[in-house]
């Protein structure tokens, strides 16, 4: 299980969202590492390994469907939870990829909270 002290990498391309998301994160004790897109991400986990990632899935460049394919081809076993507007057409291929979670925008931050706990790292 993911608890406060653990590393989370967080990668949303909504400048505001990221913020909240950072902010709501450290108080609850974990350490953020915030990225603004999936190149941002793969450039951060090549630097250090982390607990548990947190994605968008719409988001320029790699999106967050991406990224999880591609974290499971190179066979890194970090939780991922994906948040997304669009969460009921994508969880189907997010669960089919490993994803631990799929969060729908708009949700509260106790849903966030509760994925955390619920992952393995």
């Amino acid at each position: 299980m993911v608890s406060p002290g653990r590393t989370v990498l967080l990668a949303e391309d909504d400048d505001a969202m990221r913020s909240i998301l950072v902010e709501v994160l450290e108080d609850d004790g974990y350490r953020v590492h915030a990225v603004a897109d999936g190149a941002g991400l793969m450039e951060r986990l090549r630097q250090e390994p982390v607990d548990v990632i947190i994605t968008d899935v719409h988001m320029p460049g790699i999106d967050g469907l991406e990224l999880l394919a591609t974290l499971r081809t190179l066979g890194l076993g970090t939780a991922v939870i994906l948040i997304s507007g669009f969460a009921e057409i994508e969880l189907k291929t997010a669960q089919r990829l490993g994803a631990q979670a799929v969060l729908s925008k708009p949700f509260a931050l106790s849903a966030l909270r509760r994925a955390l706990e619920s992952v393995g790292a």
